[in-house]
């Protein structure tokens, strides 16, 4: 081969390998008549005698050649054998046995290709193809040779030698028709084997098809006039190349600049570059943290939630829910509401227990929140430390002292607020326990405490009238209470003290001190609502059927059938829901409004508690960091930055890596560019 083609085609490829990049091999396929020389141009090409020879017809199947350029020994290997091969004569004997394997011993062609790599020095990368000789025949095995040599012939990357003895017209040869078929370079090799000449001619592929045929200034004569022709083909390819080469060094050397920047230039030994470096580095990161939390970043994930949207949902998915799932009165018996009533009554006693009770059961339930409020500030700081784990940047990538000791000051400021953040969502419940309004005004419309109590008056005043119609018991000493006309009062005496412990007493103000103060405060929720009071009278009922409760209209509430009221039963009108079997009235009244008040300070606390935690610990920090950390790291730590500000290993090796990288794709650029000017 031409020994400057040789010298370019090594270099494409030298500069194509640091490039990454895999070269077009060109092939020639070398095609013509059974007993053409084939097989002697091939070695032509390959400078080595490695075919076998002998009388009739010796190439019986496809033999692929890969020739390739390497600076080891020269050697030659079979795709079929495990082996090396450094003597021809053994290259040739391999070739004639694997004919045998799979051609048979009758002459027969076969398709099926033997391949084999040479390797040297001297070589070029080439693909040479050595295809049986076609004939006129039209049978399986001929068929399915000029398949296979149509798979060749169509590469773009392909040279087609047309072999014709000169005794013959290549014309209406097999060989060029089937050249024909694909628009491809072409040579035509003109042989005389039968004077012993060999290769005779070379001509350009159209030369005896054309008019007028091309000039033959090139008529040169045997195997050198074969390389020197061959050179144009192999040299168009390789130009055809060249463009992609230089788009792919150029792309190479702008990618490896960006590499290497992102990397950053070596901090050398000035003290004014180190502190810039620390300072720049200060302010990427809380500006890192800052947007992370405010939800600013370029590159949002659409997969998972970052940032300040895990915060969020700190706040509303699990705080709010938790706080929402949360039964007031899951835990609270029917016993021990009766029990705190009477308990609030003290020695009285009496008909309704005093608000103390309310205030008593009500304090307990409230301190429940405690939890879900610290849970949920621990949970915000769990947050915001792997915010600040996840900011980082290429420099501190590159200086890990650095990076740890901004961590290290951050995660303190976040532990220094998180402390009073704690506290003061703390006092939130204390201060929701510390006083029970129970004139809020949402308390009763929120539940059924009206209709409960309304329920409880209707049951006491059926409980007073049956006690004022009984007679006094085994007692000589009272007279009988004379009998009144209707709708008049009968006079009575005061009765012992003794006997209230019956439930009667002669004074009205004692048997309704209790019930008074509570039920004035539900019946004094409506402006047209009068308030149950007791007859002024401290004699007893001349009658059962007397109403003691004067009840006025509930314009929030259904209108209730006051039929029954009279009954010594005390059933509820059927608009009022049934209680349950352990509960009388007033514990239902009591349960009813400890479920009311809770969910009134629950939403409070739902509220309250994001705006604490967001005020005294996320906007704090967030308005905090970057003075601090300068205050912290830049200040205190001017006469230590060039001990923290040391580079990561790995980042300084890298950095050699992406430069020698660099200077590479540079050379390959500009060699291409000497290429293209001085070669092509």
């Amino acid at each position: 081969m031409d020994p400057e083609l040789r010298e370019l085609m090594n270099r494409v490829k030298e500069i194509a390998d640091s490039l990454g990049s895999e070269l077009d091999v060109p092939q020639i396929v070398v095609i013509g008549p059974p007993s053409s020389g084939k097989s002697t141009v091939v070695e032509c090409l390959v400078q080595r005698e490695v075919l076998p020879r002998g009388p009739g017809i010796t190439t019986r199947c496809p033999i692929v050649i890969r020739l390739v350029h390497s600076d080891q020994s020269e050697w030659s290997e079979f795709g079929h054998l495990e082996k090396r091969f450094t003597d021809y004569a053994e290259i040739r004997e391999e070739i004639q046995n694997e004919t045998l394997r799979v051609a048979g011993r009758n002459k027969g062609i076969s398709s099926q290709p033997i391949f084999m790599k040479m390797q040297s020095p001297a070589f070029v990368d080439l693909i040479l193809v050595d295809l049986p000789g076609l004939t006129t025949l039209s049978n399986g095995a001929e068929n399915r040779l000029r398949s296979f040599a149509m798979e060749y012939l169509s590469n773009h990357r392909t040279t087609v030698l047309v072999v014709s003895p000169v005794h013959t017209n290549v014309r209406d040869s097999e060989a060029m028709k089937l050249a024909q078929m694909v628009d491809r370079p072409r040579l035509i090799v003109r042989t005389d084997f039968e004077n012993g000449i060999g290769i005779l001619d070379v001509f350009a592929g159209d030369a005896l098809v054309q008019t007028p045929p091309l000039p033959r200034a090139l008529r040169a004569k045997g195997s050198a006039r074969l390389l020197k022709a061959i050179s144009t083909p192999l040299r168009n390819q390789i130009k055809d190349q060249l463009p992609t080469l230089k788009t792919r060094a150029n792309t190479l050397v702008i990618q490896t600049q960006r590499e290497l920047d992102s990397l950053g230039s070596s901090v050398g030994d000035d003290p004014h570059l180190h502190s810039a470096l620390v300072l720049k580095m200060i302010l990427q990161f809380s500006d890192s943290f800052v947007t992370s939390i405010n939800g600013t970043v370029c590159d949002l994930s659409t997969t998972d939630l970052t940032g300040g949207s895990r915060i969020y949902s700190v706040f509303h998915d699990m705080f709010g829910r938790a706080l929402r799932e949360m039964d007031p009165v899951a835990h609270l018996l029917a016993a021990d509401i009766r029990t705190a009533i009477r308990n609030s009554s003290g020695t009285k006693g009496g008909l309704f227990g005093s608000d103390v009770a309310f205030e008593m059961l009500m304090k307990p339930q409230i301190r429940i929140l405690e939890g879900p409020v610290t849970r949920c500030v621990d949970l915000v700081y769990d947050e915001m430390v792997q915010i600040c784990h996840a900011c980082t940047s290429e420099e501190l990538r590159r200086f890990p002292r650095i990076r740890t000791q901004l961590l290290e000051d951050t995660l303190q400021l976040i532990r220094e607020r998180v402390i009073p953040t704690r506290e003061f969502a703390r006092s939130l419940v204390d201060i929701e326990e510390s006083y029970i309004n129970a004139s809020h005004p949402e308390l009763v419309a929120r539940s059924n405490a009206a209709r409960t109590a309304k329920a409880l008056s209707r049951q006491v005043t059926a409980k007073k009238k049956s006690k004022a119609s009984r007679k006094p018991l085994g007692s000589s000493t009272m007279p009988p209470t004379p009998m009144a006309p209707l709708g008049e009062t009968a006079p009575t005496k005061p009765l012992p003290r003794s006997h209230s412990a019956l439930g009667i007493s002669s004074q009205a103000d004692e048997s309704a001190s209790g019930r008074d103060k509570l039920l004035r405060y539900f019946f004094k929720q409506s402006g047209n609502m009068s308030i149950p009071q007791p007859k002024t009278s401290t004699s007893l009922p001349s009658s059962p059927d007397r109403q003691n409760f004067e009840d006025g209209p509930l314009p929030s509430q259904p209108d209730f059938n006051d039929s029954d009221a009279g009954s010594s039963t005390g059933s509820d009108s059927p608009l009022t829901p049934p209680l349950l079997p352990e509960e009388d009235p007033e514990t239902a009244l009591i349960r009813s409004l400890i479920i009311s008040y809770f969910d009134i300070v629950r939403e409070s606390i739902e509220d309250l508690v994001p705006k604490v935690i967001m005020h005294s610990l996320v906007n704090r920090v967030t308005a905090e960091l970057q003075n601090h950390l300068i205050r912290d790291v830049y200040m205190k730590k001017t006469d230590e930055i060039s001990t923290i500000l040391v580079e990561d290993e790995s980042a300084v090796r890298e950095r050699q890596r992406i430069k020698a990288q660099l200077e590479v794709y540079t050379r390959a650029g500009v060699a291409l560019t000497d290429i293209s000017r001085y070669y092509i």
